[in-house]
């Protein structure tokens, strides 16, 4: 089973989960296939958007570092 979850760290090393989703793996490519690692880490980012509008910093696994991701939170105006 693979995790995909957001956690707000504070400034004092205060760590909170906020929001989490499972991924599954999905072998074949049909119509309906299921969200990628990648597009569930925006919609958790975009959910977050909808709570607050202050200028919020992402880090995350090396995994996740990719071109297409890099331009989207730029675009969304995260750091």
């Amino acid at each position: 089973m693979n995790l995909v979850s957001t956690l707000l760290v504070r400034a004092n090393g205060l760590t909170t989960p906020l929001f989490w989703r499972i991924w599954v793996q999905n072998k074949e490519k049909a119509a309906n296939a299921k969200l990628t690692k990648i597009e569930l880490a925006k919609d958790m980012l975009l959910s977050l958007r909808e709570v607050t509008s202050v200028r919020l910093w992402v880090a995350m696994d090396r995994w996740f570092l990719c071109k297409e991701l890099f331009q989207w939170l730029n675009s969304k105006n995260f750091d």
